[in-house]
């Protein structure tokens, strides 16, 4: 994992060329997103030298090019009469796998799924491809355990609201640990109360995973029984004695007391 802002970097760094060389060089169209460039140039021979210039602007920057028809998820139609049309393009590795209607899960990330997927179609489809998407999307969305009336009920444009005049809202998220529909119950109704409240505040929830508990749920053991401590026997008399052992902790100390008194045998001065 790099720095957040790795990508941001990338972008500045390779913008800063390129800008050099579309001084230079003018394509009839330029559109490029991170590391996907989608050209269109007016000649072969124009490619041909874009190709050659651009791999020469830094030795980190290499440049491959091949005809395609999609750019992103927007696939790219041209006709006999030259006329452009647009509709999604999804690879061939995929499998039409979303989130499923059943997974436990906050309710409003499968309603965002469905307007998400019926915005995007509405964004980059014409209208001639526009009907045939949003049948793909509903036959997708069933698949996936999504039931019919809901897909319908949130697969048009969210209804623009009246704004009261006031000052900018700005956006401030909170955490929740998940923990089924009453977490979203308990959010709904924090949010409402903050955002009726304080009306430059647009509160959101964030759910966050249920982190099982930190807390050791084995016995403790005893201080005698402890392996590898530094411990200290102190005197009568004040003086005291620091040792280190990787041992139980019990067998050293057995190891510090004389035979004759664990034996019970008497010890006579001579």
């Amino acid at each position: 994992m790099g720095s957040p802002l790795s990508g941001s970097f990338a972008t500045i760094f390779v913008g800063k060329y390129e800008k050099r060389l579309l001084n230079i060089i003018q394509p009839k169209l330029y559109c490029r997103y991170v590391d996907d460039i989608f050209i269109i140039f007016n000649s072969a021979e124009q490619e041909q030298e874009f190709m050659g210039q651009i791999n020469q602007l830094h030795q980190c920057l290499k440049f491959t090019s091949d005809a395609a028809d999609h750019f992103l998820d927007v696939k790219i139609l041209i006709d006999h009469e030259l006329r452009i049309t647009t509709k999604i393009y999804r690879k061939p590795t995929f499998t039409g796998l979303y989130i499923n209607f059943k997974a436990e899960c906050p309710k409003r990330y499968k309603i965002n799924l469905v307007k998400s997927l019926f915005n995007r179609a509405k964004k980059i489809c014409n209208q001639e491809y526009l009907h045939q998407e949003f049948s793909f999307i509903v036959d997708i969305l069933k698949k996936n355990s999504y039931p019919e009336k809901f897909i319908l009920r949130y697969s048009d444009n969210q209804k623009e609201i009246n704004r009261l005049v006031g000052p900018e809202k700005k956006t401030i998220y909170f955490k929740i640990p998940f923990y089924g529909a009453v977490t979203e119950t308990i959010a709904k109704k924090i949010q409402y109360k903050v955002n009726s409240t304080f009306m430059s505040i647009n509160l959101q929830p964030c759910f966050t995973t249920c982190r099982l508990s930190s807390n050791s749920v084995k016995d403790s053991l005893p201080v005698s029984s402890l392996c590898k401590i530094i411990y200290q026997f102190n005197c009568s008399c004040g003086a005291r004695y620091i040792g280190q052992t990787k041992r139980n902790l019990n067998k050293r100390i057995v190891e510090h007391v004389p035979k004759w008194l664990l034996t019970g045998a008497v010890k006579r001065p001579r």
